[in-house]
């Protein structure tokens, strides 16, 4: 019977040899993936911020491109070139990065002049280069240049 109890003895303490190695293998892995998780959420929100910002560019060199061509008195290509504007403008209204309140104010006013650019783009007009020229000013601002 003692030969029998120090087998269950020399057992159990395998077992709880065994146990321990793993928990002190696997709890740091769990505190690693717990940082990881962190690491990734801010990447992710980098990356949209990124993304944003991108966009936001993207709008501006259109935007820029509209008031280059007015500039030349290039009226039809800057009518050609002002729809991809707006559109550019709606697709960051609905974007799922969240946009900050002055930038949304921003886009909502370029959609809003949509009507009368177009409307001034058609039978030009001298005042169309200075409307062009404060959104674009506008979308500079946003981004701080």
């Amino acid at each position: 019977m003692s030969a029998i109890k120090k087998i269950l003895g020399a057992l159990v303490l395998l077992a709880v040899s065994f146990g321990a190695g793993y928990l002190y293998g696997v709890l740091p892995l769990g505190r690693e993936l717990g940082s990881s998780r962190a690491d990734l959420e801010a990447a992710r929100t980098e990356l949209q911020k990124a993304a944003k910002r991108l966009a936001l560019q993207s709008l501006g060199a259109q935007l820029g491109r509209v008031y280059f061509e007015l500039q030349q008195n290039n009226f039809g290509v800057a009518s050609e070139k002002v729809t991809p504007v707006f559109d550019s403008v709606q697709e960051l209204l609905k974007s799922s990065p969240p946009l900050e309140e002055r930038e949304r104010a921003a886009l909502q006013e370029i959609l809003a002049s949509r009507d009368q650019i177009v409307a001034e783009l058609a039978k030009p007009s001298p005042e169309i280069k200075k409307r062009v020229g404060e959104l674009y000013t506008g979308v500079l601002a946003l981004l701080g240049t």
